[in-house]
C-alpha cells in the first residue's frame, strides 16, 4: 500500500470518527471537502502558526541582540499600530483569542446537534444503538442528544 493510499485511508478514518462515514451512497462533491477540511485547514493553521512563532522569536532574538539607546523618551506609536496594540494589550488580547478558541467546539456544538438530532434521533431505523457501552432506545438516545444540546446552550450563553 503507498503512503498516497495509507494518506486516504487516514482522511476517512478520521471523518468516520466525526461521523461523517464516505461510501457509494455520499455525493462525489463531498469528497474534496472532506480532504479540505480535515487536512489542508489544519496544515495551514500549523504553518501560519510556526512562521509567526518563529518570526516573533527572531525579532525577540534580534531585539535583544541590538539595544537601541535614545537620549530622551520618544512619546507617540511605536514603529507599526501592531505593535503598538500588542504593547497596551497585550493581556486583553490573549484572553480575545483564549475564549474564541473555548468559544469554537461549543459552536460547533450547537450547530451540530440539531442536525444529529434530526438524522440520528428522529429520522433512523437502526435502534437500539451503543454508545460508549450503553444502550439507547430511540427515546433515550434523543433525550441524550436534546439534554447535549441544551448544556451546549448554556455553556454557548456563559461563554
Amino acid at each position: 500500500m503507498s503512503l498516497l493510499d495509507r494518506y486516504h485511508l487516514l482522511v476517512h478514518d478520521v471523518a468516520a470518527a466525526f461521523g461523517y462515514d464516505h461510501n457509494d451512497a455520499t455525493p462525489d462533491w463531498l469528497h474534496p471537502f472532506i480532504h479540505l477540511i480535515l487536512v489542508l485547514a489544519p496544515a495551514l493553521l500549523i504553518t501560519v502558526s510556526s512562521y509567526l512563532a518563529v518570526r516573533g522569536i527572531l525579532k525577540l532574538w534580534k531585539d535583544r541582540s541590538t539595544p537601541e539607546f535614545h537620549p530622551e523618551p520618544i512619546r507617540g506609536l511605536e514603529r507599526s499600530l501592531f505593535s503598538t496594540v500588542l504593547r497596551y494589550s497585550r493581556r486583553q488580547q490573549a484572553l480575545m483569542i483564549l475564549v474564541s478558541l473555548i468559544a469554537m467546539p461549543i459552536l460547533y456544538l450547537t450547530l451540530e446537534l440539531p442536525k444529529q438530532i434530526v438524522n440520528n434521533a428522529l429520522d433512523s431505523g437502526r435502534f437500539p444503538i451503543a454508545i460508549l457501552g450503553q444502550e439507547f432506545d430511540q427515546v433515550a438516545f434523543l433525550m441524550l442528544l436534546c439534554g447535549l444540546y441544551l448544556l451546549a446552550i448554556i455553556l454557548n450563553g456563559l461563554n
